[in-house]
C-alpha cells in the first residue's frame, strides 16, 4: 500500500536508508515485525532521530537528552581549550557563550518535551549544565550544581524546559488577531490544495 502510494506520487523511498521505530506498550516485543519495501528489510531500531528530535519506542524523552549531553561535551572541551587556571577567556564571556550557544542548544523544542520532566530528565539536564558552570564560575568539582547555579546567576536548566514548554502553550495576540493554542492542535481542513493530501 504504501509502495502504491509513493509511485502514485512519483516519490523514490531508498531502501537501504529507511529505518522504523515500533511504538508501543513497555516491554520488549519477542520478535520484530519483518517489513520489507521491494523485496528489501527494513531495519527495526529503539530511537530515530527526526528534525533534531532523538524519538524513542517507548515515547522517553531519556535518549533526546543523552544525545544533548554528547553534543554539549564537544562545546564543553572546546571551552575548556580557550582558557586555564590563572589565564584565558574571562568568566563574563564563558557565561555569555553558555546563554547563546550551549543554553539554545539543549532548550531546541523544550516546548514539547518540558512540560512532563521526570527526575531522571533533571538529573542529566542538571549534568549537562554543571560542566560548563564549572568553567563559568572557575568552581572546584566538589562545589553543588545548585551552588554553581546561584554563583553564575543561571536558572536550572529543567526549570528552563519546562518555562518553555509553558510560553509555548500561551495564547497570543498579534495585530489585533488572537492565536488560541487550541487552534493549531486541530485536524487540518480536507480540501487542502497539495495532492499529497
Amino acid at each position: 500500500m504504501f509502495v502504491k502510494w509513493t509511485d502514485s506520487h512519483k516519490l523514490r523511498i531508498s531502501e537501504e536508508k529507511t529505518t522504523m521505530i515500533f511504538i508501543g506498550r513497555k516491554g520488549k516485543m519477542r520478535r520484530n515485525p519483518s517489513v520489507k519495501i521491494k523485496g528489501v528489510p527494513i531495519k527495526c531500531k529503539n530511537t530515530l532521530k527526526y528534525l533534531g528530535f532523538t524519538i524513542s519506542n517507548t515515547l522517553s524523552w531519556i535518549p533526546h537528552i543523552k544525545d544533548l549531553k554528547q553534543k554539549c561535551a564537544l562545546l564543553t572541551n572546546s571551552m575548556t581549550k580557550t582558557m586555564g587556571l590563572n589565564w584565558g577567556t574571562p568568566p563574563k564571556v564563558l557565561r555569555l557563550w553558555y546563554k547563546t550557544i550551549t543554553e539554545r542548544i539543549l532548550l531546541y523544542g523544550a516546548s514539547i518535551w518540558g512540560l512532563n520532566m521526570t527526575k531522571s530528565m533533571c538529573r542529566l539536564l542538571n549534568s549537562i549544565q554543571r560542566h560548563q558552570l564549572l568553567l563559568v564560575t572557575k568552581g572546584y568539582r566538589t562545589t553543588s550544581t545548585a551552588s554553581l547555579q546561584i554563583l553564575a546567576g543561571i536558572p536550572p536548566l529543567d526549570l528552563q524546559a519546562q518555562r518553555e514548554s509553558l510560553l509555548g502553550r500561551l495564547d497570543t495576540k498579534l495585530w489585533n488577531r488572537l492565536y488560541l493554542t487550541n487552534d493549531y492542535e486541530l485536524k487540518a481542513p480536507s480540501n487542502l490544495g497539495h495532492p499529497a493530501f
